[in-house]
C-alpha cells in the first residue's frame, strides 16, 4: 500500500492516479497541495478514501487550468462550540476575507497611540491576505507617535468596535518563534465612555482622478493648517466608498475608511502646509477606475485639535490639492462630520474642516477592570510555547497579576493553536487546542465589558528584549477570531 505525505508544497501528478493497492495522500497543513490532472468532479469523489485531510478543516477542489485540480485545505476553519458546555451564541466572527482589515470590526493600535515594547505600531506591517492578519516584525526604522524606533510591527484591536463582558474569546495563530518578538491575543476593559462625545470630529475629502491616465510616478495630499494643539497627533487614512458629498454627509451617514492609515500627521502648526505621500494609494485608485478619498482623524483620544483650510476657503492657496505628476486637483468634495448631538447636521458648506477626538478614562484595570492574556509567548522560549496572565490595579506600584507560568504544548502538524478563554463571573478559564491549561477562581476576576487585541510586540522580559535581527522578519499570522456569549440558566 503506498501512502504519500504532503506536509509543505505542492505534490503534482500527471496522468494516473497515485493510489496503489489502496494507498492514498495525505494533506497535512495548511500549505498543502496536491494537483492531479482529473477533473474537479473526479477529485472531489477521492476525497476521504484516497485523498484524506489530516488537519480537519476540510478540503477545497479548484480547477487550475491546463486540464489540473488542485486539492488544499480550506481556508476557513469549521465553526465549532466552545468547549465548556452552554447554550452559546456567536457575538463576533473575522475570518480576514478582504484585502484589509475591516472597519467595523478592528483599528490599528488599542485605545490610546502606544503598543509595549520595542518596535513603533506601523500599518505597512499589517497585512490581510489569503483568509490570514500577518503581523510582520522587522528591522525598519519607523516614527510612531511622537517617538522613533528602530524596529516595526503590529498591533490591531476591536476598540470602539466590540466589547464584551464575560463569554468565551478565541483565535487560531502560528508564529515565528525568533528571540526579541512577543506575539500576545488579550483584552483590555472598555467601560463605553469616551469623553465628550460632541468634540469628535473627522474631515473628509475627494478629488475625480478621470481626467488622470496611468503610469504616475508622484502623487500628494497637500492640506493648509489655520490651527492646531500643540503636539497633536493626526492620521490619514483611504476612504472606502464613493457614495457621500459634502452637502448631506453627517457623522451618521460618513464613508468608512480602512483602519490602515496612510499617513501620520505629527505636530501640526498653523500656517504649515502638509505635504502627504500619498502615491502608491492613487495609482491603485487609478488602476481600478476610482476616484481618490481620504479621512483625517484621530481615533486615539488625544484631545487635541487641528483645523484645515476646505475648498471653501476665502484664500484659494489655502484650499485642499492633490498633486498628481504636478498637476493640481481640486476636490469636488470636503466637509468635517461631527458625533453626538450635532451627528445628524452636515458641515460641508464651512470654509474649515476639523479633527479632534475627546478623551475618556474608558480602560482603566482598576475599579474591577483587568488585562486578561489568553496566549503571550516570547520568541526566546521557542516553539509551543505560551504562557496565560491577568494584571489589575494599574501597572505601578499598586499593580497586580496572576499566570500560569510557562507552558508547554503538544505541537501540531501545521503550527497553528488555538487559544481560548471562557470568561464568567469570578471565573476565568484558558483553553489551548481545546484543553483548559489555567483557571484561575476569584471574586476579583474582570467584571468589566473588554475589547480584544492582537499584537505582535517586541522585546519583553526573560532576555527577551536582545532582539535576533539576523532572524527577522519575524510573523505571526491569524487564521481566525471570534467570540460567543452564553445563555445562563
Amino acid at each position: 500500500t503506498l501512502k504519500m505525505y504532503i506536509n509543505e508544497g505542492t505534490l503534482k501528478i500527471s496522468g494516473s492516479t497515485p493510489y496503489v493497492n489502496g494507498g492514498a495522500v495525505y494533506i497535512k497543513s495548511v500549505d498543502s497541495y496536491l494537483q492531479l490532472q482529473t477533473s474537479p468532479s473526479a477529485a472531489t469523489a477521492l476525497i476521504g478514501t484516497k485523498i484524506i485531510d489530516d488537519v480537519g478543516n476540510g478540503l477545497d477542489v479548484t480547477d487550475i487550468g491546463g486540464g489540473y485540480v488542485q486539492v488544499s485545505v480550506s481556508s476557513v476553519v469549521p465553526v465549532s462550540d466552545p468547549p465548556e458546555s452552554g447554550n452559546w451564541t456567536m457575538t463576533f466572527e473575522d475570518n480576514f476575507d478582504g484585502g484589509y482589515l475591516d472597519p467595523n470590526n478592528w483599528r490599528v493600535g488599542g485605545h490610546w497611540l502606544g503598543i509595549a515594547g520595542s518596535a513603533g505600531n506601523s500599518p505597512d506591517n499589517i497585512i490581510v491576505e489569503n483568509g490570514k492578519v500577518n503581523v510582520i516584525a522587522e528591522k525598519r526604522s519607523v516614527d510612531f507617535g511622537s517617538s522613533s524606533y528602530s524596529y516595526a510591527s503590529g498591533e490591531i484591536s476591536t476598540f470602539q468596535q466590540f466589547r464584551q463582558k464575560y463569554g468565551y474569546f478565541e483565535t487560531r495563530i502560528r508564529y515565528d518563534a525568533v528571540t526579541g518578538v512577543w506575539p500576545a491575543f488579550w483584552t483590555m476593559p472598555d467601560r463605553g465612555y469616551y469623553g465628550w462625545v460632541e468634540g469628535q470630529r473627522e474631515s473628509l475629502i475627494r478629488f475625480d482622478l478621470s481626467g488622470i491616465s496611468q503610469p504616475i510616478s508622484s502623487a500628494q495630499l497637500k492640506l493648509k493648517v489655520t490651527s492646531a494643539t500643540a503636539n497633536g497627533v493626526f492620521h490619514v487614512y483611504r476612504l472606502l466608498s464613493d457614495s457621500w458629498d459634502e452637502d448631506t454627509v453627517t457623522w451618521n451617514n460618513k464613508p468608512a475608511y480602512a483602519p490602515e492609515w496612510l499617513s501620520e500627521i505629527f505636530s501640526p502648526v498653523a500656517g504649515e502646509e502638509l505635504v502627504i505621500d500619498v502615491w502608491p494609494y492613487v495609482s491603485l485608485q487609478l488602476e481600478d477606475g476610482k476616484n481618490a478619498g481620504f479621512a483625517i482623524a484621530d481615533i486615539y483620544m488625544l484631545e487635541k485639535t487641528l483645523t484645515l483650510a476646505s475648498k471653501e476657503n476665502t484664500t484659494a492657496s489655502y484650499r485642499p490639492r492633490l498633486v498628481i505628476d504636478g498637476v493640481e486637483l481640486l476636490p469636488d468634495d470636503d466637509a468635517y462630520v461631527r458625533a453626538g448631538s450635532y451627528a445628524n447636521d452636515n458641515f460641508g458648506s464651512d470654509s474649515t474642516m476639523l479633527v479632534k477626538d475627546s478623551w475618556g478614562d474608558t480602560s482603566s484595570t482598576f475599579s474591577g477592570g483587568m488585562e486578561m492574556d489568553i496566549m503571550e509567548s516570547l520568541g526566546i522560549w521557542g516553539d509551543n510555547k505560551t504562557q496565560h496572565a491577568l494584571h489589575w490595579d494599574g501597572y505601578g506600584s499598586q499593580h497586580q497579576s496572576v499566570g500560569s507560568s510557562k507552558l508547554t504544548l503538544t505541537p501540531t502538524s501545521d503550527g497553528y493553536h488555538v487559544y481560548g478563554m471562557h470568561w464568567e463571573p469570578g471565573r476565568v478559564a484558558m483553553y489551548v487546542d481545546g484543553v483548559m491549561t489555567w483557571e484561575y477562581i476569584n471574586s476579583r476576576v474582570c467584571s468589566v465589558a473588554s475589547y480584544i487585541l492582537l499584537s505582535l510586540q517586541m522585546g519583553g522580559w526573560d532576555n527577551n528584549w536582545n532582539i535576533d535581527d539576523a532572524n527577522l522578519p519575524a510573523t505571526m499570522e491569524v487564521d481566525y477570531v471570534r467570540a460567543w456569549s452564553r445563555d445562563v440558566p
